[in-house]
């Protein structure tokens, strides 16, 4: 229930849960979180030996994600994970992920609802407050998998993503099915296009339902699984993501259920809380041991696209783990008449989700491209032209993206790597690059003109904030057609 404006407790106290032992939704979730920024950061280990500050905040982000495997309720270790990963994003270079953006957004969340947990625990004791602290990011995180999953299928309303030879559906199907054959097959590439919609809308609305919110796990939680075999790019971090937010949605009844399953395994061995607590820590810790020394000899010995097979067997385990864990709970726990999954506690949290869904619509608005949560949707809305079904014109209220620059040849490697792909990049792009690189400079054609350049075409982005230099990506602009599917 939600507190006076001083932060006071009101009528609206949360429900006062006794969970039977020491695992309760906080320190679930921060288990999952934790273990779903460990997937992101074996997205790119080699980042860890950049020798910069945003590598020195990676390292101590993943070191506090480790700390956290260990000691999953404290909350001060959730706080630092959650701060050591927002510094990471504005320490260098823009990050173009949109699982990370979700993290962000998510992490400001936790960050920020520390003060109702640290304010009121002396009043309300230590559990209750614990779970106000909860309630007050997790009803953010919920809405955040909605938006996500809505701009999922909303992004792919285009003409080719219905088009079965360029379509992602049909790119991350022959991924999963060319070892049986079946990469060919026609009805198989017509029913993945099909199947992406269903899922994801069916998950997306039966979440948001008591009643049917198990349907919504059972089907929802298999999808993330298997795009993160597809191999196609290291989509295990976006999955890992997903299911952190799964958590989010399970019945405060399950971490009673959950609780009585180690106190059932702890009573039939004799062992006292506290020796079990110490032998799990000990177990995890050599599980992590062997993990770090086998990622080290990956690094050593692999690189390039094969990269991502090797950490497959890893992502089985810990999918099958969670899947019968989670689904196990979600369907033989009730959901209690108050719990309200989708009241904010703290009315202004409800405007992370609201700046979550002008992210999103960004791309229409000429805003940004990247980070919109368009992954593998192959849509394209540059130089004043979409493929988007829904829109016959897009209503442009920015133009960053209304003039993509071709690079003809550069000394800087990434430019050069865009003109050997023949791609264009907007100017915003172009001028990131040569702004960040006083010595480099590009042979560009730009509105019909061929010109050479060394900071940015007519000096109109050279000089933009720095917070939009952070906030604001777009992607390379391929104008073959039909668009292939890019990440």
């Amino acid at each position: 229930m939600p507190l006076t404006p001083a932060g006071r407790i009101s009528a609206g106290t949360p429900i006062r849960t006794s969970y039977g032992g020491p695992i309760d939704p906080l320190s679930a979730f921060a288990f999952v979180w934790a273990t779903a920024i460990l997937f992101h950061w074996l997205q790119q280990p080699f980042q860890f030996l950049d020798m910069t500050v945003q590598s020195y905040f990676a390292i101590v982000n993943a070191a506090i994600a480790l700390a956290i495997l260990l000691r999953p309720r404290s909350v001060i270790l959730l706080l630092l994970l959650a701060a050591t990963q927002v510094i990471h994003w504005f320490a260098d270079k823009p990050i173009p992920s949109n699982h990370y953006i979700m993290m962000m957004f998510l992490d400001v969340a936790v960050f920020l609802a520390a003060y109702v947990y640290y304010y009121n625990r002396d009043k309300m004791g230590q559990q209750q407050a614990r779970d106000l602290f909860y309630d007050t990011f997790a009803s953010t995180g919920r809405y955040l998998l909605l938006v996500m999953y809505f701009y999922g299928i909303f992004h792919k309303i285009n003409t080719d993503f219905l088009d079965p030879r360029v379509s992602c559906a049909v790119v991350l199907y022959e991924r999963l099915t060319w070892f049986v054959g079946l990469d060919g097959w026609g009805f198989g590439r017509w029913g993945a296009i099909v199947a992406t919609f269903v899922i994801e809308g069916v998950a997306m609305v039966m979440l948001f339902t008591k009643r049917w919110k198990a349907i919504g796990f059972i089907i929802g939680i298999p999808f993330h699984t298997l795009i993160g075999f597809t191999g196609y790019a290291f989509y295990m971090d976006f999955s890992a993501l997903v299911y952190a937010l799964y958590v989010l949605f399970l019945p405060r009844e399950a971490y009673g259920k959950l609780n009585g399953w180690v106190e059932a395994f702890r009573s039939a061995r004799g062992l006292s809380l506290d020796r079990l607590a110490s032998l799990a820590r000990r177990g995890l810790a050599v599980l992590l041991a062997v993990f770090g020394a086998y990622t080290a000899a990956v690094m050593l010995t692999s690189s390039g696209p094969y990269y991502v097979y090797y950490f497959m067997p890893w992502w089985a385990v810990y999918s099958a783990i969670f899947y019968v864990v989670v689904i196990r709970l979600v369907v033989t726990s009730r959901y209690r008449p108050e719990e309200h999954f989708f009241a904010f506690p703290r009315k202004a949290f409800l405007l992370l989700p609201i700046l979550f869904t002008i992210n999103g619509f960004a791309p229409y608005i000429g805003l940004k491209t990247g980070q919109a949560i368009t992954m593998f949707s192959n849509l394209h809305v540059e130089g004043g032209e979409t493929n988007h079904l829904l829109f016959p014109r897009l209503p442009y209220l920015f133009d960053y993206t209304a003039k993509p620059v071709r690079v003809l040849a550069s000394n800087d490697p990434e430019l050069q790597e865009y003109a050997e792909k023949h791609v264009e990049i907007v100017e915003f792009e172009l001028a990131r690059h040569l702004d960040n690189d006083p010595g480099a400079f590009a042979l560009v054609e730009w509105q019909g003109e061929t010109m050479t350049v060394s900071r940015s075409i007519e000096d109109s982005y050279a000089r933009q904030p720095w917070f939009l230099k952070k906030i604001l990506f777009f992607k390379p602009v391929d104008w073959v057609r039909p668009k292939a599917c890019t990440h």
